[in-house]
Protein backbone atom coordinates (compact mmCIF):
# COMPACT_ATOMS: atom_id res chain seq x y z
CA UNK A 1 0.00 0.00 0.00
CA UNK A 2 3.06 2.04 0.59
CA UNK A 3 4.50 2.00 -2.62
CA UNK A 4 0.91 2.48 -4.15
CA UNK A 5 0.50 6.03 -1.63
CA UNK A 6 4.42 6.83 -3.35
CA UNK A 7 2.87 6.27 -6.74
CA UNK A 8 0.50 8.66 -6.39
CA UNK A 9 2.39 11.35 -4.74
CA UNK A 10 4.99 11.57 -7.62
CA UNK A 11 2.21 11.25 -10.42
CA UNK A 12 0.03 14.19 -11.99
CA UNK A 13 -2.41 12.76 -9.66
CA UNK A 14 -0.84 13.26 -6.41
CA UNK A 15 0.35 16.99 -8.02
CA UNK A 16 -3.28 17.85 -8.10
CA UNK A 17 -3.61 17.56 -4.16
CA UNK A 18 -1.35 20.40 -3.82
CA UNK A 19 -1.62 22.50 -6.95
CA UNK A 20 -5.27 22.38 -7.36
CA UNK A 21 -7.31 21.60 -5.09
CA UNK A 22 -5.70 23.75 -2.13
CA UNK A 23 -5.02 23.87 1.17
CA UNK A 24 -8.79 24.50 2.35
CA UNK A 25 -10.06 21.78 0.71
CA UNK A 26 -7.21 19.43 2.13
CA UNK A 27 -8.01 20.88 5.82
CA UNK A 28 -12.05 20.15 5.31
CA UNK A 29 -10.72 16.33 4.60
CA UNK A 30 -8.30 16.42 7.52
CA UNK A 31 -11.23 17.58 9.67
CA UNK A 32 -13.64 15.38 8.29
CA UNK A 33 -11.10 11.80 9.08
CA UNK A 34 -10.67 13.46 12.60
CA UNK A 35 -14.29 13.38 12.93
CA UNK A 36 -15.01 9.85 12.04
CA UNK A 37 -11.91 8.58 13.76
CA UNK A 38 -13.77 10.29 17.30
CA UNK A 39 -17.61 9.20 16.23
CA UNK A 40 -17.56 6.14 18.02
CA UNK A 41 -16.07 7.00 21.20
CA UNK A 42 -16.61 11.10 21.60
CA UNK A 43 -19.97 11.72 19.30
CA UNK A 44 -20.45 15.23 20.99
CA UNK A 45 -16.83 16.08 20.17
CA UNK A 46 -17.07 14.50 16.69
CA UNK A 47 -20.44 16.26 15.81
CA UNK A 48 -19.30 19.44 16.86
CA UNK A 49 -16.04 19.55 14.99
CA UNK A 50 -17.35 18.45 11.73
CA UNK A 51 -19.89 21.07 11.94
CA UNK A 52 -17.50 24.15 12.68
CA UNK A 53 -16.36 22.96 8.95
CA UNK A 54 -18.86 25.37 7.78
CA UNK A 55 -17.05 27.90 9.21
CA UNK A 56 -13.92 26.83 7.13
CA UNK A 57 -15.47 26.73 3.70
CA UNK A 58 -19.27 26.51 2.58
CA UNK A 59 -18.10 24.30 -0.15
CA UNK A 60 -17.85 21.51 2.76
CA UNK A 61 -21.48 20.75 2.06
CA UNK A 62 -20.78 19.76 -1.37
CA UNK A 63 -17.78 17.74 -0.61
CA UNK A 64 -17.64 16.20 2.92
CA UNK A 65 -20.71 16.34 4.05
CA UNK A 66 -22.20 13.50 1.81
CA UNK A 67 -19.37 11.21 3.22
CA UNK A 68 -19.56 12.09 6.48
CA UNK A 69 -23.38 11.44 6.15
CA UNK A 70 -22.83 7.95 4.67
CA UNK A 71 -20.34 7.33 7.64
CA UNK A 72 -23.03 7.90 9.97
CA UNK A 73 -25.91 6.03 8.04
CA UNK A 74 -23.66 2.80 7.89
CA UNK A 75 -22.60 3.49 11.89
CA UNK A 76 -26.13 3.86 12.92
CA UNK A 77 -27.73 1.67 10.56
CA UNK A 78 -30.66 4.26 11.27
CA UNK A 79 -31.26 6.81 8.36
CA UNK A 80 -32.95 8.75 10.97
CA UNK A 81 -30.95 9.17 13.55
CA UNK A 82 -28.04 10.10 10.87
CA UNK A 83 -30.10 12.94 9.70
CA UNK A 84 -30.05 14.01 13.48
CA UNK A 85 -26.15 14.19 13.67
CA UNK A 86 -26.38 15.84 10.39
CA UNK A 87 -28.69 18.60 11.41
CA UNK A 88 -26.71 20.66 12.96
CA UNK A 89 -23.85 20.99 10.15
CA UNK A 90 -26.88 21.95 7.77
CA UNK A 91 -28.23 24.31 10.44
CA UNK A 92 -24.81 26.05 10.28
CA UNK A 93 -24.57 25.96 6.57
CA UNK A 94 -27.79 27.62 6.32
CA UNK A 95 -27.32 30.68 9.18
CA UNK A 96 -23.89 31.42 7.00
CA UNK A 97 -25.30 31.33 3.57
CA UNK A 98 -28.51 33.52 4.97
CA UNK A 99 -26.43 36.23 7.15
CA UNK A 100 -23.25 35.92 6.63
CA UNK A 101 -22.42 35.14 2.89
CA UNK A 102 -22.66 38.48 1.54
CA UNK A 103 -21.68 41.95 1.70
CA UNK A 104 -23.37 45.10 -0.24
CA UNK A 105 -22.63 45.66 -3.94
CA UNK A 106 -20.99 49.17 -2.67
CA UNK A 107 -18.89 47.82 -0.55
CA UNK A 108 -17.37 45.39 -2.79
CA UNK A 109 -16.79 48.71 -5.32
CA UNK A 110 -15.04 50.66 -2.24
CA UNK A 111 -12.79 48.00 -1.65
CA UNK A 112 -11.94 47.14 -4.98
CA UNK A 113 -11.06 51.17 -5.59
CA UNK A 114 -9.02 51.52 -2.52
CA UNK A 115 -7.27 48.32 -3.59
CA UNK A 116 -6.64 49.75 -6.90
CA UNK A 117 -5.53 53.03 -5.47
CA UNK A 118 -3.02 52.01 -2.92
CA UNK A 119 -1.68 48.82 -3.60
CA UNK A 120 1.89 48.11 -5.71
CA UNK A 121 0.39 45.37 -8.10
CA UNK A 122 -1.51 45.29 -10.79
CA UNK A 123 -5.19 45.20 -9.73
CA UNK A 124 -6.92 41.90 -11.22
CA UNK A 125 -10.95 42.77 -11.86
CA UNK A 126 -11.53 38.98 -13.17
CA UNK A 127 -10.68 38.04 -9.31
CA UNK A 128 -13.95 39.41 -8.12
CA UNK A 129 -16.33 38.50 -10.58
CA UNK A 130 -14.69 34.78 -10.57
CA UNK A 131 -17.74 33.11 -9.43
CA UNK A 132 -20.86 35.44 -11.63
CA UNK A 133 -21.31 32.14 -14.12
CA UNK A 134 -23.71 33.31 -17.57
CA UNK A 135 -22.62 29.48 -19.38
CA UNK A 136 -22.14 31.92 -22.66
CA UNK A 137 -19.48 33.54 -24.35
CA UNK A 138 -16.10 32.33 -24.04
CA UNK A 139 -16.63 30.49 -20.46
CA UNK A 140 -19.59 28.49 -22.69
CA UNK A 141 -16.74 26.20 -23.96
CA UNK A 142 -15.23 25.51 -20.04
CA UNK A 143 -18.59 23.00 -19.87
CA UNK A 144 -19.56 21.98 -23.49
CA UNK A 145 -16.07 21.95 -25.49
CA UNK A 146 -14.69 18.85 -26.23
CA UNK A 147 -12.30 18.15 -23.16
CA UNK A 148 -14.67 18.74 -20.70
CA UNK A 149 -16.79 16.32 -22.17
CA UNK A 150 -14.78 13.68 -21.87
CA UNK A 151 -13.86 14.12 -18.40
CA UNK A 152 -17.35 14.06 -17.55
CA UNK A 153 -17.98 10.89 -19.57
CA UNK A 154 -15.06 9.27 -17.57
CA UNK A 155 -16.31 10.66 -14.15
CA UNK A 156 -20.16 9.58 -15.00
CA UNK A 157 -18.54 6.01 -15.92
CA UNK A 158 -16.36 6.04 -12.88
CA UNK A 159 -19.66 7.22 -10.75
CA UNK A 160 -22.14 4.62 -11.97
CA UNK A 161 -19.38 1.63 -11.73
CA UNK A 162 -18.80 2.73 -8.16
CA UNK A 163 -22.48 3.07 -7.54
CA UNK A 164 -23.22 -0.30 -9.20
CA UNK A 165 -20.55 -1.76 -7.00
CA UNK A 166 -21.83 -0.71 -4.05
CA UNK A 167 -25.23 -1.88 -4.48
CA UNK A 168 -23.90 -5.29 -5.44
CA UNK A 169 -21.48 -5.42 -2.35
CA UNK A 170 -24.34 -4.03 -0.21
CA UNK A 171 -27.61 -6.47 -0.75
CA UNK A 172 -28.80 -3.84 -2.65
CA UNK A 173 -29.03 -0.94 -0.50
CA UNK A 174 -30.80 1.88 -2.41
CA UNK A 175 -30.19 4.44 0.22
CA UNK A 176 -26.83 3.49 0.39
CA UNK A 177 -26.32 3.25 -3.49
CA UNK A 178 -28.07 6.63 -3.73
CA UNK A 179 -25.41 8.06 -0.64
CA UNK A 180 -22.46 7.30 -3.21
CA UNK A 181 -23.90 8.60 -6.37
CA UNK A 182 -24.59 12.08 -4.37
CA UNK A 183 -21.07 11.84 -2.87
CA UNK A 184 -19.51 11.56 -6.71
CA UNK A 185 -22.13 13.89 -8.32
CA UNK A 186 -22.29 16.83 -5.70
CA UNK A 187 -18.76 18.15 -6.39
CA UNK A 188 -19.82 18.87 -9.51
CA UNK A 189 -22.43 20.95 -9.13
CA UNK A 190 -20.09 23.39 -7.78
CA UNK A 191 -19.45 23.78 -11.74
CA UNK A 192 -22.82 26.30 -11.42
CA UNK A 193 -21.17 28.85 -8.78
CA UNK A 194 -17.26 28.87 -10.16
CA UNK A 195 -15.44 28.25 -13.41
CA UNK A 196 -12.44 25.86 -11.99
CA UNK A 197 -14.06 23.03 -13.32
CA UNK A 198 -10.51 20.75 -12.52
CA UNK A 199 -11.04 21.64 -9.40
CA UNK A 200 -14.33 20.11 -8.85
CA UNK A 201 -13.11 16.95 -11.01
CA UNK A 202 -10.68 16.26 -8.72
CA UNK A 203 -13.10 16.70 -5.83
CA UNK A 204 -15.55 14.44 -7.22
CA UNK A 205 -13.31 11.87 -8.10
CA UNK A 206 -11.44 12.46 -4.63
CA UNK A 207 -14.87 12.02 -2.29
CA UNK A 208 -16.17 9.26 -4.65
CA UNK A 209 -12.60 6.73 -3.46
CA UNK A 210 -12.53 7.99 0.23
CA UNK A 211 -16.90 6.75 0.48
CA UNK A 212 -15.78 3.73 -1.56
CA UNK A 213 -12.91 2.72 0.68
CA UNK A 214 -15.13 3.59 3.87
CA UNK A 215 -17.72 1.30 2.70
CA UNK A 216 -14.97 -1.66 1.65
CA UNK A 217 -14.23 -1.17 5.64
CA UNK A 218 -17.31 -1.47 6.33
CA UNK A 219 -18.42 -4.73 4.66
CA UNK A 220 -15.16 -6.05 5.20
CA UNK A 221 -16.24 -9.83 7.07
CA UNK A 222 -18.25 -10.20 3.47
CA UNK A 223 -16.37 -9.09 0.94
CA UNK A 224 -13.04 -10.81 1.98
CA UNK A 225 -14.97 -13.66 1.15
CA UNK A 226 -15.01 -12.93 -2.53
CA UNK A 227 -11.39 -10.71 -2.83
CA UNK A 228 -9.06 -9.24 -0.29
CA UNK A 229 -9.96 -5.81 0.53
CA UNK A 230 -6.50 -4.81 0.72
CA UNK A 231 -6.24 -5.89 -2.89
CA UNK A 232 -9.00 -4.16 -3.61
CA UNK A 233 -8.30 -1.02 -2.49
CA UNK A 234 -4.52 -0.94 -4.32
CA UNK A 235 -6.49 -1.73 -7.27
CA UNK A 236 -8.58 0.63 -6.97
CA UNK A 237 -6.48 3.60 -6.21
CA UNK A 238 -4.41 2.23 -9.33
CA UNK A 239 -6.88 2.50 -11.08
CA UNK A 240 -8.07 5.90 -9.89
CA UNK A 241 -4.27 7.39 -10.26
CA UNK A 242 -4.37 6.18 -13.85
CA UNK A 243 -7.55 7.83 -14.67
CA UNK A 244 -6.49 11.49 -13.09
CA UNK A 245 -3.33 11.21 -14.50
CA UNK A 246 -4.67 11.27 -17.98
CA UNK A 247 -7.87 13.88 -17.52
CA UNK A 248 -5.40 16.33 -18.34
CA UNK A 249 -6.76 18.44 -15.65
CA UNK A 250 -5.49 22.38 -15.34
CA UNK A 251 -3.90 23.50 -12.26
CA UNK A 252 -5.46 26.71 -10.57
CA UNK A 253 -1.94 27.96 -10.06
CA UNK A 254 -0.69 27.48 -13.70
CA UNK A 255 1.97 24.70 -13.24
CA UNK A 256 2.05 21.71 -15.54
CA UNK A 257 2.32 18.26 -14.03
CA UNK A 258 5.49 16.48 -15.34
CA UNK A 259 4.54 13.47 -18.17
CA UNK A 260 4.68 9.97 -16.74
CA UNK A 261 7.33 8.54 -18.51
CA UNK A 262 11.06 7.07 -17.60
CA UNK A 263 12.55 9.74 -18.15
CA UNK A 264 10.54 11.92 -15.77
CA UNK A 265 11.04 9.53 -13.38
CA UNK A 266 14.31 9.71 -13.24
CA UNK A 267 14.16 13.36 -12.81
CA UNK A 268 12.43 12.89 -9.23
CA UNK A 269 15.07 10.64 -8.42
CA UNK A 270 17.92 13.24 -9.54
CA UNK A 271 16.04 16.05 -7.89
CA UNK A 272 15.10 13.84 -4.61
CA UNK A 273 18.85 14.21 -3.60
CA UNK A 274 19.33 17.09 -4.91
CA UNK A 275 17.02 19.42 -2.79
CA UNK A 276 18.99 18.40 0.86
CA UNK A 277 22.02 19.97 -0.97
CA UNK A 278 20.52 23.54 -2.10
Amino acid sequence: MMLVISLYLVSPAGAYLFHEVGYIDQLLFLVLFISIATFKKYKIFSITLFSSSMLIHELALFTTVPIFFTYLYLSTKNLKKSILYITPSLVLFLLVYMFFQTVPSDAIQLFKEKISNYSNYKFRNDFYTIFTNTFTGARNKLYYGINSLNQILLLAFLISTTTLIIYRLSNKQIILSLLVFSTGLLPLTLGLFGWDLSRWYFLSLSSLTVVFVIILIHYRTTFTEIFSIQSTVILYFIFYILLISNMHLRYFDGYKHRPMNLNSLKEVEKEFFRIPTR
